[in-house]
């Protein structure tokens, strides 16, 4: 059977188009991040304040729904930097109930060549090596959630909190301290959000750190975008991966 050859046309089509959109959603992303960062620290620190107590109380329906002990919740969150929406008051509650909080954790050298195989395969499988699958692939860089204790977490000493961006190795003595959690623990999730529209689409930094660790959660966390009223923008054009979520703003 002969390949269909292709049409020179429709792929620069194609192009065109796909440039088109990520042009528009990068403006939208400047234009959302704008909008935060003119909002005075006050006014996002009464505001975060206000949607912490919306998040607490969706926890609280979902621990109810899923017949959930807190003292068996995993949570994840996110560690505030920029002008994101901070959600220290729904953690510090979260913690008081007994649930578990895990953080995002940037880690460099996760062997993924194909990911039904490698996919975090070091931890999934207690290794300490790459399988011979995933051997000599490039090392990419990967979001996973590790749990911190409340102590640790008053204590303000773990990095990856300190400084979100900073990327690890799997091999780091530091990260020992902090049980890894896999996207199936989770009870409910937090996404920092930068864009969103009115249909739930949201705009991250770009990375598409979020978008690859979603298709990994369970139907049975609940999973709820943060962000402050002013972040939100016309239509987002959306892209295949792209996740719609359920937006707590205000």
């Amino acid at each position: 059977m002969k390949n269909t050859p292709k049409d020179p046309y429709t792929d620069r089509n194609t192009v065109a188009k796909t440039n088109e959109r990520t042009a528009l959603r990068n403006e939208l992303r400047e234009k959302a991040k704008h909008a935060r960062a003119e909002m005075p620290a006050p006014y996002r620190a009464h505001k975060s304040a206000e949607l912490c107590k919306q998040l607490i109380e969706s926890l609280q329906i979902t621990l109810g729904v899923t017949n959930t002990n807190p003292k068996n919740a995993v949570v994840g969150v996110y560690s505030a930097f920029h002008e994101e929406v901070d959600l220290q008051d729904f953690i510090k509650h979260a913690y008081s109930m007994g649930c578990a909080i895990a953080f995002p954790c940037m880690v460099r050298d996760a062997w993924s060549a194909d990911k039904a195989t490698c996919q975090i395969s070091i931890h999934a499988a207690n290794e300490t090596t790459p399988s011979t699958t995933c051997q000599n692939q490039i090392p990419q860089q990967t979001m996973e959630m590790r749990i911190v204790s409340a102590d640790a977490y008053k204590e303000k000493r773990v990095t990856f909190l300190n400084n979100p961006l900073k990327h690890f190795s799997h091999y780091d003595t530091e990260l020992e301290s902090y049980p890894y959690c896999a996207a199936e623990q989770l009870t409910m999730i937090i996404v920092p959000v930068v864009g969103f529209d009115s249909h739930g689409n949201r705009l991250g930094y770009g990375a598409g750190n979020y978008d690859r660790y979603l298709t990994q959660i369970p139907n049975t966390c609940r999973v709820v975008g943060v962000a402050f009223a002013e972040q939100q923008v016309d239509n987002i054009p959306t892209e295949e991966h792209d996740i719609p979520l359920t937006i707590v703003s205000l």
